[in-house]
Order: C-alpha cells, then structure tokens, then sequence
C-alpha cells in the first residue's frame, strides 16, 4: 500500500534526480533522468529508476523502505535482474532505510546465492540508514535534500537549531514554490520519527508551510478524517497532479536517451535529421512502439520509419 512518504519522496526525486546521486556519493558524469519503473512481466515495480546518460550509461534503481521486509535483499535482486534485461543497461540498486524500524541484520549489501557443488553468486546492493547520516552533511549539502536533515543523526532536542538553520538556507536560495514544497516535504517526512503534536509545535510559524496548497490540504483533510488519513488524502489532492505531470515529462525524456543510447549501439551515430526526429517524439505509446521495434530493423531509417 502506498504510503504518505511515497508521494512525498518521488516529488522531491522528479524535481531534482541528480541530487539524489550526489547525495548517496555517486558519480554524476552526465545527465539524469527518471525512466518507467513499471516491470510489467511480473506485475510489480520498483521504487524509482534514474537513467545516468555516462560514458557508459547505468541505472540507478532506489528502493525506499520505512519497515522491516525480510524479503528485501530479494525483491532487490529480482528488481536488479529485470531492469537489465528490459533495458540492457547494468543498474545499480540502493535501499534508503527511512527510520530504525526497517533495520534488520540480513541487510548487509550482499545476497549470497549458491547450490551444493556449484559456484556462489554474490549480488551486491547499497543500503543507506538515514539515521545514521550526519545531520551537518544534509544541511551543507544539495538544497532539495534538506527534508531528510531530521530523520538523520540528530537528537530530539537539537531540532529547533535545526529548523533555524534549514530556514536560514530556504530563504536564501529557493524559490517560493521550491520552499513550499521542501517545507511541506519535511512535514510529511517527520511523521515517520515524531510525534505529529511535536512537529505542529517545531513547524509553528514557517509561513512558507503554511502558505502551500498541499500543506493546507493535509490540514483541512486532517480535520474531517483524523490526521493519518488526512495526509494520504491532502498529499493526494496538493501534489498528485503535479507529480504525473512531472513524472511523465521526466519518463518520457528518459526514456527517449535510453532510445537514443540502445540505436546508437546498433545503427550508428544518427544524422542531425534522425537525431531531432526521435527528440521530437513525446507520446509514451511510440517511444514503447520503437522500442519492441529496435530488434527487428537494421537501420535508423527502418526504425524512426511511421508505422
């Protein structure tokens, strides 16, 4: 069941993808941008799957988890295998435990797969304990990663210098929307650690919080139903909308690179003419119909051709 952090994290992770390898200490050497996540075959999907157009281009798959799953380390492995084999592209799988509850010992970065007399197959994957994060390397580092400060390593009594100091860095460098949305991103994302009353009185008085629609649809939400309920609802109704929009632009363009990549391979690089043909596409629909059709032509002019 998708919960209220769900929506919460894919906005922040649309808005700015290469903030979040910067953030997890991977190298970011080109563009970066969301590709479908949908892994149809098994009627499952993972979290959220970035395109990194490097020299050699990889994918970045990030799991988001806030309680225990012993069938983790798996889930990973399978998400792993398919994305490669749909996308023919290596990817590299990283699980941010969003509070101490997800912990669990089996989660050691590796799955040891092996049968009796045969080799032993090692998957590799990256966990990241938010808990663990040093609170100071958040607020230094990218902007948009701000609303995770709290869940790192700090303590209760800390958090109003805290607030102060992620008020001091919103004011000087975003934007009135980009603050609203990060105010109201660390909103929702306290209440996997705090007590709601508590986060009421800390947030007391961040006017740009108070002045988002999303915000204030959580509130609103929150008085008619009881406040869990209100913000799965208020996050629905605040950002829903502007999370498709961003999503599909940001799948689209992902997509279309990784396009661009895989004919590359196979064809050769594309004349200016070929190259703005397939730029120029933006419908879901053709991009999927290209890529069934990649495999079965030989040239740029059979697979850009109009069906």
């Amino acid at each position: 069941m998708a919960m209220p952090y769900d929506a919460t994290l894919k906005d922040l992770l649309i808005t700015t993808p290469a903030d979040w390898l910067s953030f997890l200490h991977l190298p970011v050497d080109g563009p970066v941008n969301l590709i479908d996540a949908d892994l149809a075959t098994v009627s499952t999907q993972a979290d959220q799957v970035c395109l990194v157009q490097s020299h050699s281009p990889w994918l970045l798959h990030l799991e988001f988890q806030s309680g225990p799953d012993a069938a983790l380390p798996r889930r990973l492995f399978k998400y792993n295998a398919l994305l490669l084999d749909r996308h023919e592209v290596a990817a590299h799988s990283v699980v941010l435990l969003l509070r101490q509850a997800a912990n669990r010992p089996e989660l050691n970065g590796e799955l040891r797969l092996a049968t009796p007399g045969g080799p032993e197959s090692i998957f590799r994957y990256t966990v990241v304990r938010i808990w663990e994060l040093p609170v100071q390397d958040i607020i230094t580092g990218k902007l948009s990663m701000l609303p995770l400060a709290p869940l790192a390593n700090v303590q209760e009594s800390e958090l109003p210098r805290l607030v102060n100091q992620m008020s001091d860095r919103l004011a000087k460098e975003a934007s009135p929307e980009i603050c609203a949305k990060l105010w109201t991103a660390a909103y929702v994302l306290m209440g996997l650690r705090y007590e709601r009353a508590f986060i009421d009185q800390l947030l007391q008085g961040v006017r740009a919080m108070e002045e988002s629609v999303t915000y204030q649809a959580i509130l609103e939400k929150g008085m008619e139903r009881g406040f869990e309920k209100g913000i799965e609802k208020g996050i629905e109704k605040g950002i829903e909308k502007g999370i498709e929009k961003g999503e599909s632009q940001g799948i689209v363009k992902g997509e279309r690179s990784l396009l661009l990549l895989q004919a590359i391979k196979r064809f050769g690089e594309p004349t200016p003419s070929e190259r703005a043909i397939l730029e120029s596409i933006t419908e879901p629909s053709r991009l999927a119909e290209l890529g069934t059709r990649i495999l079965d032509v030989m040239s740029w002019e059979d697979f850009l051709r109009t069906p």
